[in-house]
């Protein structure tokens, strides 16, 4: 049996712990013991039933917790893991520190994205970068990235996505439940708020888009940084009519609602958020990223428009809403290209393979 710990900052509306919980759902029960810990508190349970184990928490409360640290460290010992699997950078040093030095390297990291570092940042990097076996990541361009920030022991695992459920579907019910008319056409996203994905764009967007047709309105599900700043910007732009930004949810759910999916952003990472939406069969107009273009199939399963530019994310969102044989068959592509080419099962075994020469390595 191989026992394999995964480290994440938290199991809350994210796509790393969404791409975590489809991993644990298909790695074999009678080859895998998994074990998840969460930095922080108070969600544990949020995503427990894909899990042998209920997660467990080191309630970190500060960006450097000693009492959360010396918690994961008697966790490891506890569990004697032959793999452990941290989820991004905070997950990640944690758990390096957590480990020590060791001549048995059993640590793998998921990084979403490849940012330059301080002088302080890239002396603690230098100093720990031996401490981790393998960096996954989702994308060829971010695997660059990586090799040339100097890590070349690089493993490109692409997102997983699976089908959506089938279930009853009240499409004005629930588009009432967040104050949207039910003729109302939407242009969704769903993920954080923050300074790089560039959610003003979002409200610009759909600032211009609603000078062409009024029957339109943006639902961004998701928080973070810029949240109350983008309430604010809507406010002053007097469009905060045809803007919904409910914070944190169920986004998955209320892709069901969205007619075009947007995302503007410049991460170097493919956004598990968009690859949710193409296997819902939604078209996507996206910017013009390494990240974005792996993804999306410029005028096959969506549009590709230059970062920044609100003019053509409202120009081509004007085009598809109306176009909706256009926009159904774009939404088929999506999904169809999602399905294909983002299998959560092939996802699944790739890190399963992953883990098992890793434990053959450390003749564990």
């Amino acid at each position: 049996m191989i026992r394999v710990v995964h480290v994440i900052r938290s199991l809350h509306h994210s796509g790393t712990a969404r791409q975590l919980a489809l991993l644990a759902a298909r790695l074999p029960r009678d080859e895998f013991e998994v074990q998840v810990v969460t930095l922080e508190s108070g969600c544990e349970q949020e995503a427990a039933s894909p899990f042998s184990a209920a997660p467990r928490s080191v309630g970190r409360r500060m960006r450097f917790d000693p009492a959360a640290l010396w918690r994961l460290r008697r966790m490891f010992a506890e569990f004697q893991p032959h793999v452990v699997h941290a989820w991004e950078g905070t997950a990640h040093n944690f758990a390096r520190l957590a480990l020590g030095k060791s001549r048995n390297r059993r640590l793998v990291a998921t990084e979403t994205h490849c940012r330059s570092l301080t002088r302080l940042e890239r002396w603690f990097e230098q100093r720990l970068i031996e401490r981790t076996a393998w960096m996954i990541v989702g994308s060829p361009a971010l695997a660059e990235a990586c090799s040339k920030a100097g890590f070349d022991r690089v493993w490109l695992i692409p997102w997983g996505v699976e089908p959506p459920p089938e279930r009853p579907f009240d499409r004005a019910a629930e588009l009432s439940a967040f104050d949207i008319p039910a003729d109302a056409r939407v242009a969704g996203y769903v993920g954080e708020l923050t300074r790089e994905r560039r959610g003003r764009d979002l409200v610009w967007g759909i600032n211009l888009l609603s000078q062409i047709t009024s029957r339109v309105c943006l639902l961004a599900m998701g928080d973070g940084s810029e949240r109350e700043k983008l309430q604010s910007f809507a406010r002053e732009i007097r469009r905060e009519e045809f803007v919904r930004l409910p914070g944190e949810g169920d986004g998955r759910g209320a892709m069901r609602l969205f007619d075009l999916y947007w995302s503007m952003g410049d991460e170097e990472s493919p956004s598990s958020a968009l690859l949710e939406s193409m296997a819902v069969g939604i078209p996507a107009i996206v910017s013009d990223t390494p990240a974005h273009r792996e993804l999306v199939i410029d005028g096959e399963t969506g549009f590709v428009v230059g970062v920044g530019d609100a003019v053509g994310l409202a120009q081509f969102s004007d085009r598809l809403l109306a176009d909706p044989e256009r926009r159904r068959a774009m939404g088929e592509a999506a999904r169809a290209r999602a399905l294909a080419e983002f299998c959560a099962d092939r996802m699944a075994e790739t890190h399963a393979e992953l883990y098992r020469s890793l434990a053959a390595e450390i003749g564990e």
